[in-house]
């Protein structure tokens, strides 16, 4: 607002001024006037009485009145003061006001309104200044100078810029909920809750159970998109992100999106000339076996258009058959884990894509019999152990790496090979004869055989991997052997050297434990290896230690205390020590007495040092002087 200049005083003084001057004016006039009129009377009175009018003397006129001057107005040299803005908790800088000019005397300043709190008004250097510290809104202020007599002022406002007009900064989107898909063909159409704030989703899909991710969408504005390219074979996850100005969220996972059931294939047209079907293959002959030290050698003669064999065989006079081998690709096979004791049948069946031939049974295969063929050359193929244990896996846990066993004997380089469809993650090495990796699916048990073939005989040894399912892995326990104490060490020049070792930990898994600590006071140190607590503690204070023992996803902690200090004496738990001794009495030839003090057995537990590892050594003192001197000889009481 744009200020106004009051001078009331010297509005009143300018009338008075004016008033004045013209009652001056009307003096001079009659001034001019009488005395012409009276020149005239006289001029005619004189027509009669001529001697008068030489004696008559002229009158004195009166002086003029002089005006008393008037000093300057008072006034600011300025116009007005512009409106000024001011906000809570913002420095106001400074506002100079304007001089005053013009009056009578020194000028005083003064500013009437009430400023808001934090802001101050400077009377002698003209000025505002502060930092606001609470809002008041529009506040009329009124600006003025004296000099005692005449006021001039200004009025003007300050104007609060209030903070809602301040953009408030917008936060990044949270995560979106109900991310969701549904199959088409060859599409996935991904759906998510609208999340507050955001202005568009980024979609993520993977192939491959989360190792990797691949962008589908950016920056949607929707709550849906349909991803293309989709191979209906596969599973899938999906992952939604919202993103505004001012971030992203994080990623909200889908669950699994199974692969798509696959269209049952539509039969091709029979041709009209029916093509032949292979047939299945005929049972093979001359099925015979060989014994080695805990071997079979299996052998027969090849079937016309069989591409495997299956090798059975049995201890129990053919009461029930057990698969040795499975799909062998040559004419022998050696069996592996063979007891010498028993007798044996071995039976051979031919596979091809079309089915399998009956089956071949050897003769009998006697207990102890060497074999049924000439002496096997020590070239027999066959592998350096009789079987390979089972072996767990879990998805999504790493399987780590099994060695299988090595072949020795045939003829020319070996081969080997895995029959048996792994699960998904874990991989054979044929070169490096390995099982190795991390299991992203469930299979269940899965039968394996694994082959060493030399291009003619091949030896083999079956063996399974088992799912350890979650239910089963669930009931795990980890143990402690024991619990931890609270334990008081010396610092400085009085610690002593700390060893402690901690207690064990049993999995019922079977498989190693690892272990950690936590805490530990500067100067000790804790190896994993040992499981000791080692070292001199440096630095006073009481510490909270957790001990760990970890095995797999099973975790099992101890807590204790360790209080690091100076020297502490020890202590009388029972304050009755001198109740409890017993004493012998006797006199000598001197009439001196002879006294044994004695603390019974056990009552050194009577005192407690909490300082770990210190000895304690005892004394006994009497108040009486002389009674327990440096020969325990005293005067008789």
């Amino acid at each position: 607002m744009s200020g106004m200049v009051s001078a009331a005083r010297r509005n009143a003084r300018k009338r008075c001024s004016g008033w004045l001057a013209l009652a001056l004016a009307l003096f001079a006039v009659s001034f001019l006037i009488f005395p012409i009129a009276s020149a005239q009377a006289a001029s005619v009175s004189g027509w009669a009485e001529s001697e008068s009018v030489q004696t008559q003397s002229e009158p004195t006129p009166t002086p003029e009145p002089t005006a008393t001057p008037t000093p300057a107005d008072l006034t600011f040299n300025v116009n007005g003061i512009s409106d000024q803005t001011y906000m809570k908790g913002v420095s106001f800088g400074t506002l100079n006001l304007p001089a005053a000019t013009g009056g009578s005397g020194s000028l005083t300043y003064s500013l009437s309104g009430t400023l808001p709190a934090g802001l101050s008004f400077d009377s002698s250097a003209r000025t505002i200044s502060g930092t606001p510290t609470k809002s008041k809104g529009t506040v009329s202020l009124t600006y003025s100078a004296t000099d005692g007599t005449d006021t001039a002022f200004i009025r003007f406002n300050l104007l609060e810029a209030m903070e809602q007009l301040t953009p408030t900064p917008v936060p990044a989107p949270p995560a979106p909920g109900g991310v969701s898909a549904t199959r088409g063909s060859g599409t996935l159409t991904v759906s998510w809750n609208a999340a507050a704030g955001a202005t568009g989703y980024n979609v993520n899909w993977t192939d491959d159970h989360k190792s990797s991710w691949k962008r589908g969408a950016s920056n949607e504005s929707g709550t849906s998109v349909t991803l293309s390219g989709i191979d209906d074979s596969k599973d899938y996850y999906v992952a939604v992100q919202a993103v505004n100005g001012s971030g992203a969220s994080g990623w909200t996972d889908s669950g699994l999106i199974k692969a798509a059931p696959q269209p049952t294939p539509t039969p091709k047209p029979v041709p009209t000339a029916t093509p032949t079907p292979v047939p299945a293959p005929p049972a093979p002959s001359g099925v015979s076996a060989s014994r080695g030290a805990g071997t079979l050698k299996v052998s027969w003669n090849a079937a016309a258009g069989a591409t495997g064999y299956n090798v059975n065989w049995t201890d129990d006079h053919k009461s029930s058959w057990s698969r040795g081998a499975s799909n062998v690709s040559g004419t022998s096979v050696t069996l592996n884990d063979i007891d010498a004791t028993k007798d044996y049948y071995v039976s051979v069946q031919a596979v091809n894509a079309s089915g399998a031939s009956g089956w071949t049974d050897s003769s009998l295969i006697s207990a102890g019999q060497p074999s049924l063929q000439a002496t096997p050359t020590p070239a027999d193929l066959s592998f350096s152990v009789n079987d390979i244990a089972d072996r767990n896996y879990t998805s999504g846990v790493a399987f780590g790496t099994l060695n299988l066993p090595e072949a020795t004997g045939g003829s020319g380089s070996l081969t080997y090979s895995l029959s048996g469809t792994l699960p998904a993650g874990l991989s054979f090495d044929a070169s490096a004869r390995t099982i190795s990796g991390t299991p992203t699916e469930g299979k269940g048990t899965v039968a394996l055989t694994y082959q060493a073939t030399d291009g003619t005989d091949t030896a083999a040894i079956m063996f399974n991997l088992l799912e350890a399912q979650e239910e089963v892995r669930a009931t795990a326990t980890l143990t402690f052997s024991g619990t931890i104490s609270n334990y008081r060490f010396k610092s400085g020049s009085n610690a002593g050297s700390v060893d402690i070792t901690l207690p064990t930990a049993t999995a019922s898994s079977g498989n190693t434990v690892s272990y950690s600590l936590s805490g530990t006071p500067a100067g000790l140190s804790f190896s994993s290896s040992t499981r000791k607590l080692t070292g001199k503690p440096t630095t006073n204070g009481t510490y909270s230690l957790t001990y760990t023992a970890t095995e797999g996803s099973l975790t099992a902690s101890l807590s204790f205390t360790v209080t690091v200090g100076d020297n502490q004496a020890p202590t009388n738990q029972t304050n009755a020590v001198g109740d409890n001794l017993t004493s012998q009495y006797g006199e000598d030839s001197e009439c001196y007495a002879n006294y044994l003090v004695q603390v019974p057995t056990g009552e050194t537990s009577f005192f407690t040092d909490n300082d770990y590892n210190d000895s304690l050594s005892y004394s006994i003192s009497s108040s009486n002087p002389g009674l327990f001197d440096a020969h325990t000889v005293g005067p008789k009481p």
